[in-house]
């Protein structure tokens, strides 16, 4: 058994020894998704604040920015998308290294909880 998270999943996808998959964390009302926020920001006196604007909304919450990093930048990517779209997430699930068992972590999404 192997516990970790979807960081991981290129690393277990190339060198794990076993059949694999990705399951939510089980919990006494059933399973549930813990979700894991990182941070981004700019700093204050930073020279270039629209272009450091539009480089956060690439990393974050742009849908071209998202299938760009899924499709040809992060290969493969380290994080799951930010953001509702169908479009990004079929994009993002067709990946090579990601689990089947994460169709069933996306749609507990709605229900998950904040993991500090």
């Amino acid at each position: 058994m192997k516990i970790d998270a979807n960081w991981a999943f290129a690393d277990v996808q190339k060198n794990a020894k076993f059949k694999w998959d990705f399951l939510p964390i089980p919990g006494k009302d059933g399973q549930r998704v813990p979700l894991i926020t990182d941070y981004i920001g700019m700093a204050q006196n930073t020279k270039h604040p629209k272009e450091a604007m539009e480089f956060i909304k690439f990393l974050t919450y742009s849908k071209d920015g998202w299938l760009e990093r899924i499709n040809n930048i992060e290969t493969p990517i380290v994080t799951m998308p930010l953001l509702n779209d169908r479009e990004v997430w079929d994009a993002y699930l067709q990946t090579t290294f990601t689990a089947p068992g994460l169709k069933d972590i996306i749609a507990g999404i709605p229900n998950g909880f904040v993991d500090g």
